[in-house]
């Protein structure tokens, strides 16, 4: 992609998305990394579907894009684009899903580097990611290693990937709760929040096993976590939980 159609293609889509009522396009002083609070801010109050339907918008003019087009739009927008550019080729590069490049894995990790908003790490790890580590078991291990890793954001995608590789039958419950293990007493509240969305995951398909898990961390891990984590149980496993002796660190 030569340096002219980068430019026309990001103007385009910026022009997509402002007409959607993006307040990131729409505010330049909304932009990465300068301020990240307004930037922050605006694109929790941006709905996902506009920014679908911008993609949409765009796939109608631009339908002879493949998924090495979409990737290589991802990986030029990511270290520096405002969240809203970077959601949209996000969506661009998961309507080739089914077909996703090869070189995708390896950009991921890369796009990692650059993640700062729990929507963009969140919608990374549900449109992309978990459809790969289904397709190759082996990046389950690159899971692991990313919930002992100092950025918090690569805990995060950790976990979000696992639990949709568990939601789609690559992974069993059992898994993710070993995977989490290391997370309970986690200091970011972005990854107490997915720690405690897995648990309530598993919960949902074994509450038995999601019950132990939590009795055994009771006492000992970060409470918003285990309140989180309790909040879906039936009223006679909550009722177990809260009966079962607090093991203190």
């Amino acid at each position: 992609m030569n340096e002219t159609s980068a430019y026309k293609w990001r103007e385009d889509i910026r022009e997509l998305l402002e007409r959607k009522g993006s307040k990131l396009a729409a505010d330049p002083v909304a932009v990465r990394p300068s301020a990240p609070k307004s930037d922050a801010q605006a694109l929790d109050d941006l709905p996902l579907d506009d920014i679908k339907s911008a993609v949409k918008a765009f796939l109608s003019r631009e339908w002879q894009l493949n998924g090495e087009d979409a990737l290589e739009y991802l990986s030029v927008v990511f270290p520096d684009g405002r969240h809203d550019e970077i959601l949209f080729c996000i969506f661009l590069l998961t309507v080739f899903k089914r077909r996703l490049p090869a070189e995708t894995w390896p950009e991921v990790e890369m796009w990692l580097e650059h993640i700062d908003h729990w929507v963009v790490c969140d919608q990374l790890a549900i449109n992309v990611a978990g459809r790969l580590v289904l397709a190759d078991k082996t990046r389950w291990r690159a899971l692991q290693l990313w919930t002992q890793s100092p950025n918090e954001w690569k805990r995060r995608f950790a976990v979000t990937t696992a639990g949709i590789v568990r939601n789609k039958g690559g992974r069993k419950s059992k898994d993710v709760l070993k995977l989490i293990d290391s997370l309970m007493n986690d200091p970011s509240t972005h990854v107490q929040n997915v720690v405690a969305w897995a648990i309530r995951q598993v919960a949902g398909a074994d509450e038995h096993l999601a019950v132990n898990f939590l009795k055994k961390w009771k006492g000992r891990c970060q409470h918003e976590i285990f309140r989180e984590a309790t909040l879906r149980l039936s009223p006679d496993a909550k009722i177990t939980v809260m009966k079962a002796k607090s093991h203190h660190a």
